[in-house]
């Protein structure tokens, strides 16, 4: 799950040969979760095109999937009561 994303761009990047470096900042190891924080930076010709600074989480499965699935029939209640209301007429 991504917590923050932030993308700074900082020259052209063109279809030519690159490259992407991940640097590992920190990470925290929890019961059920771990969190990295990363700095992910693409270069070109040795110029720094975009820099992006992300701060992520993975949890153990058994931990994560009833909370997905309880938020995914969620969405889909509201999605399908948002399209009934705009099929009434007024």
């Amino acid at each position: 799950m991504i917590d923050t994303m932030d993308t700074r761009f900082r020259s052209f990047l063109f279809p030519l040969a690159s490259e992407v470096r991940l640097e590992l900042n920190d990470t925290k190891i929890g019961t059920g979760r771990q969190t990295f924080d990363v700095t992910v930076t693409i270069t070109q010709s040795e110029t720094t095109c975009a820099e992006t600074h992300v701060v992520f989480s993975a949890f153990e499965s058994t931990l994560i999937a009833p909370k997905e699935t309880a938020r995914a029939d969620s969405a889909l209640r509201d999605a399908v009561t948002d399209y009934r209301t705009l099929e009434t007429p007024a």
